[in-house]
């Protein structure tokens, strides 16, 4: 299984947590930035990170999160 995978797989198993799938939902993202090689745009991550926190943040904003993975299912 290769990184997104595993980050993916993380994501996934963490269930309805929302917190847990707010943290799985960033090392997800930044290990696909990672994967581009492409210094400048993982440099982006600090900007991207903000928002999808604040993103997440209002979205997940309660303990249980209802659908996790809505395509996954």
């Amino acid at each position: 299984m290769g990184v997104p995978e595993a980050a993916l797989a993380a994501m996934v198993a963490a269930g309805h947590d929302g917190r847990a799938l707010i943290r799985t939902d960033l090392r997800f993202h930044r290990r696909l930035l990672l994967c581009t090689k492409n210094g400048p745009l993982a440099r982006l991550e600090v900007i991207i990170e903000t928002g999808f926190l604040a993103r997440d943040r209002l979205v997940n904003s309660a303990d249980h999160w209802a659908n996790p993975v809505p395509f996954q299912a």
